[in-house]
């Protein structure tokens, strides 16, 4: 009776499981290229919010230069914590794109600003001084000024400085276009215009060709804002000459490939590039040329290169990409360009879930419940549950949280009825029947 018993349990376990992998591959393809990464700089929330910034009323006001579109980073602002002036309450996380941008100079979503710096700011700008324009920009759009943010009035002061050559400004009106910042409304081929202005402007700013590369590989094109392909390629200067014999216009994913090697001090354009090596959306060997690409060189189906995606996966993870850091962690889950090895694919699931990363607390769960790096390869119920109930605390995904909450549903239905089969078989031998506690939560920081 108790052979049978357990056997039942075994079975209703199994066919949890295995009704959970076959979910979980199915599902590991659109994860990952549907899986859009932001624009995170990993020094934003969690620096931002280790004390108050103040910049008061121009010290160095005279480092302000008027009408030169190049800024030197981190000489502007005088920045002084414990001040007593009011300290505004903006999300430190509705603008964190943003923060590549304006963290550099010492401006950012908790820094105060004086009403005497801001009548300041507007009399410079209105003298031609191009930083001047762009800060007001960031004090509308960080809401520094008031209690609320004004994206609209953001964009005026931003094209006050765009036009007339910022290279910055110009990148950061891009990014207000493109996901429709505030009252800003979307337009993704007007942001690509930016862009494009941004990264053929002799500038240092690679961070413009990241983000128009990530245009391009959502699907933009030159053609959609009136530029010949062969005209902006040799704008931007990122083909290597000898795609100048080849003959043909290179692909979209060929030019963002480029585009991304060229930001590669940015963690995304690493994370994008690792994407497009594994699923073979570049050539095997890129950025080298290979024999067999000389015969169909710039539309042929590649084959991936899980091995480089591990590395610029590792790369960028390491640069502070959380996205990254999940990719990888399923490149160890499959044995894709590493060798298999759930633990150390924990690991990486485990450095996310600091950053609240969900996904990466559904996958803890299932690695739980099927026994992967478990001690004994056991399954462990109560730790799947855990991390099922953290997977859909934290969800900004309205889909993925539906998915975390149907498997914790269903596995709470097979342990009930795991319990009810043992229960019946204690009560026949005497014995009472040990029941699975489930903890209330796990320790994610």
């Amino acid at each position: 009776m108790l052979l049978v018993a357990l056997l039942n349990i075994v079975f209703l376990l199994m066919v949890f499981f295995y009704r959970t992998e076959a979910i979980r591959e199915s599902n590991y393809t659109n994860v990952m290229l549907h899986n859009r990464p932001s624009f995170r700089d990993p020094r934003s929330a969690e620096n931002l919010a280790s004390g108050e910034v103040v910049w008061s009323s121009f010290k160095n006001v005279n480092k302000i230069r008027r009408g030169n579109p190049k800024i030197a980073a981190g000489t502007l602002f005088d920045n002084r914590a414990g001040s007593q002036l009011t300290r505004h309450s903006s999300d430190l996380h509705e603008f964190k794109e943003f923060h590549i941008f304006s963290d550099r100079h010492g401006l950012n979503q908790t820094t105060v600003v004086d009403r005497a710096t801001i009548a300041q700011l507007q009399n410079q700008a209105q003298d031609g001084s191009l930083d001047s324009s762009y800060f007001l920009g960031f004090i509308y759009l960080y809401g520094l000024d008031s209690s609320s943010s004004d994206a609209v009035k953001a964009l005026k002061w931003f094209k006050e400085a765009a036009i007339k050559g910022h290279s910055e400004a110009q990148c950061v009106i891009g990014m207000l276009f493109y996901d429709g910042i505030g009252a800003v409304g979307k337009d993704r081929k007007t942001a690509m215009r930016w862009f494009y202005q941004c990264a053929s402007a002799e500038s240092e700013l690679l961070y413009s060709h990241w983000l128009l590369g990530k245009a391009m590989y959502e699907g933009l094109t030159f053609e959609d804002i009136g530029v010949r392909t062969k005209d902006a390629v040799a704008a931007l200067k990122i083909l290597p000459a000898y795609y100048n014999g080849l003959g043909g216009t290179p692909s979209t994913h060929i030019i963002a490939a480029h585009l991304f090697i060229k930001a590669d001090n940015v963690n995304q354009a690493n994370h994008y590039l690792a994407i497009m090596h594994e699923y073979g959306l570049i050539p095997h060997k890129f950025p080298d040329i290979d024999i067999p690409m000389l015969e169909n060189p710039l539309n042929r189906v590649h084959t991936p290169n899980f091995e480089r995606a591990a590395e610029l996966y590792r790369q960028a993870s390491r640069m502070g990409s959380v996205d990254s850091l999940y990719n990888l962690a399923l490149m160890y889950a499959y044995g894709r360009g590493v060798p298999l090895n759930h633990a150390r694919a924990i690991d990486s699931f485990r450095q996310a879930t600091f950053w609240k990363h969900a996904p990466s607390m559904q996958y803890l769960g299932q690695f739980a419940m099927k026994g992967w790096g478990q001690p004994n390869d056991s399954p462990n119920v109560e730790e799947a549950l855990a991390w099922f109930s953290q997977c859909i605390q934290h969800n900004t995904s309205e889909e993925q949280r539906k998915i975390c909450e149907k498997e914790m549903s269903e596995l709470q239905l097979v342990v009930q009825k795991a319990e009810s089969i043992y229960k019946t078989m204690t009560k026949k031998d005497g014995k009472k029947p040990k029941r699975i506690t489930v903890p209330q939560s796990l320790n994610v920081q």
